[in-house]
């Protein structure tokens, strides 16, 4: 049989001990304090703090770290253009000094290429290849400049804006505009109507003007942007093969760029299954391209949900697409 040890008056239960023996206690406990220690069966609060607070804080530093040091970061850090530099512009004939202009060389900091559609009252404008490019110079001597669109001989899907650019500056749609502007005088909206000034603004696009019946609007991955020419285009790319790569990783890809003049703060651009675009009602050779290359709600920056999905075409999702138009 074990033997039970007695227990001191310290460690006593405090109704076991009489009244002389409380007395004893407190007195010891003062002195005890006094002596910079605890009294008996009496911790610290601070101890307390420091038993629990110290494990947790520790906890919370190396959690925040491996956080960080998990996150992805830019490869590539883009700047705005410095005001010194001007808007990207073509060296004059008498004196294409190709060193010191926007005519980038073969040395891209970064490439990138997003996708823009304009569409003006229901007509889809068509966007022009090589903007940004001028092969009039003597001597052989071309100029492309940091965005450019390619000849649609490439077979680019039309409205696919390449930058490639020498510098880690960001661009945005003006620089686009104010691009083509300075490649091509006018546009035509349509093949019946005439020529429109290529401008854009935050209510004007091509000349069409904001009014008390219709307005421009800019739609971003299918959301309505307030952004306007000042829209960053440089990250938004659409290809899925940004260079370098982290551009994609970071920004995400499969982005879209629309800008609409019409009565409606709605995106209603959706290429149709029938090979009619919902809202210019004329035969489109792209419909029976990829679920997630249209205009239809989507996931744009989510690249692995948008190749999962890809694989969908229109034809199967036609009731679903007129119940969200109609």
């Amino acid at each position: 049989m074990s033997k039970r040890r007695g227990k001191s008056v310290d460690e006593a239960a405090p109704e076991t001990l009489t009244p002389e023996e409380r007395r004893d206690q407190r007195k010891r406990d003062r002195l005890r304090k006094k002596a910079g220690r605890e009294p008996i069966g009496k911790p610290s609060p601070w101890r307390k703090v420091a038993i629990i607070g110290i494990p947790v804080a520790v906890i919370a530093v190396v959690a925040a770290v491996l956080v960080v040091a998990n996150l992805p970061t830019p490869c590539i850090s883009l700047v705005p253009v410095p005001a010194e530099s001007g808007v990207p512009a073509f060296p004059s004939h008498t004196n294409p000094n190709f060193g010191t202009s926007w005519c980038p060389s073969a040395s891209e900091v970064y490439g990138t290429a997003p996708l823009l559609t304009i569409d003006i009252s229901g007509n889809k404008v068509s966007i022009p290849g090589q903007i940004g490019m001028n092969d009039t110079y003597a001597g052989n001597y071309e100029c492309d400049l940091p965005i450019v669109t390619e000849p649609s001989a490439d077979g680019l899907t039309p409205g696919t804006i390449n930058i490639l650019s020498d510098w880690d500056y960001e661009y945005n749609l003006s620089t686009f505009f104010d691009i083509w502007s300075e490649t091509f005088s006018s546009v035509a909206v349509s093949s019946s109507a005439t020529s429109q000034p290529i401008v854009y603004q935050s209510n004007d696009i091509l000349g069409y003007t904001s009014n008390t019946s219709e307005g421009v609007y800019l739609f971003v991955d299918n959301q309505l942007s307030s952004q306007g020419p000042l829209l960053d285009i440089s990250t938004l790319d659409n290809t899925l093969t940004p260079y370098p790569s982290c551009l994609g990783n970071i920004y995400g890809t499969g982005h879209t760029i629309l800008i609409t003049y019409s009565n409606s703060t709605a995106h209603s651009y959706v290429p149709m299954g029938d090979g009619v675009d919902d809202v210019t009602q004329v035969a489109n050779p792209e419909a029976a391209a990829l679920l997630f290359n249209g205009a239809e709600p989507h996931f744009g920056f989510l690249t692995p949900m948008v190749q999962a999905t890809a694989k969908l075409l229109h034809s199967s999702l036609d009731w679903l697409e007129l119940r969200l138009v109609h």
